[in-house]
């Protein structure tokens, strides 16, 4: 009886294995290897607005997530992402110059930088190490934020404080956070959610989902916004979630805008 149960809760929550690590040598950035794999990319439902938060206040009925349906099936190939958002000190090492007032251990997250910048970033690393970096894309996001859950139930069915810095009770901050001070998710990344939002390779279109490709996705179009995730001390508990999709113009700058890379396998 015992063993049967002990299956039942393995079927229901698969046993992560152990965390790869591989540190890039400039900076001793720690990337952490996501295996290829398929999952349902997106919301299988509307994400309503709660009535004992921040949205009943501005009278806000409609559905907070509008452009994360369809739920669709996507296919990637392993790649290594930061196990930290990109911190001051790797800024420094990289362009030789800081982005502003330095932590005592440079331990702050990069903020207030644009699109481009974080792609010159991550185009000055490859140059020096060898390897190649970039932004991640959305389905790269998501999938490592969720860290092998079939659904995005992180922030709908439980607190995350101790998880993140976000708008909410004693997590809620007034400035980013050094990372990497909070618990890690199941594959090990710090900070995925709260914090600071997260630019990513992609272009913002409401529908993109509707016209993802199977393996791989990502919206390279020319337009207007590019796409941030993961929220910031700033947002609310139903905004701070895996599959909220922020948008900014790539031009613009707020000092609750980080990244975090990826290598190409």
């Amino acid at each position: 009886m015992r063993f049967v149960l002990l299956l039942a809760l393995c079927v229901a929550f698969p046993v992560m294995s152990a965390t790869t690590v591989w540190r890039e040598p400039l900076t001793g950035m720690p990337f952490v290897l996501i295996k290829k794999a398929c999952y349902s990319m997106g919301a299988e439902k509307a994400v309503m607005p709660r009535g004992d938060f921040f949205w009943q206040r501005i009278n806000y009925e409609r559905t907070l997530s509008e452009d994360e349906t369809p739920a669709h099936e996507v296919c990637l190939d392993a790649y290594w992402i930061g196990q930290y958002e990109v911190r001051q000190t790797d800024w420094q090492k990289v362009m030789g110059k800081s982005t502003g007032e330095m932590a005592v251990d440079g331990s702050l997250p990069v903020v207030g930088i644009r699109w481009d910048e974080a792609q010159e970033f991550a185009i000055r690393l490859s140059e020096l190490s060898g390897f190649h970096f970039r932004l991640p894309t959305e389905a790269e996001w998501e999938y490592a934020c969720r860290a092998g859950l079939p659904v995005d139930q992180i922030a709908m069915n439980r607190e995350l404080v101790g998880e993140a810095w976000y708008s909410y009770g004693e997590a809620r901050q007034s400035a980013p956070q050094p990372v990497g001070k909070l618990q890690a998710n199941a594959f090990g990344l710090y900070d995925m959610l709260g914090n600071v939002w997260e630019w990513t390779q992609d272009s913002y279109k409401k529908d993109a989902y509707r016209e993802h490709q199977r393996r791989n996705p990502v919206v390279l179009k020319s337009l207007k916004q590019k796409v941030m995730r993961g929220g910031s001390i700033r947002t609310e508990p139903l905004q701070t979630r895996c599959n909220i999709r922020g948008h900014l113009h790539p031009e613009q700058t707020l000092s609750t805008v980080g990244f975090r890379l990826v290598r190409s396998h």
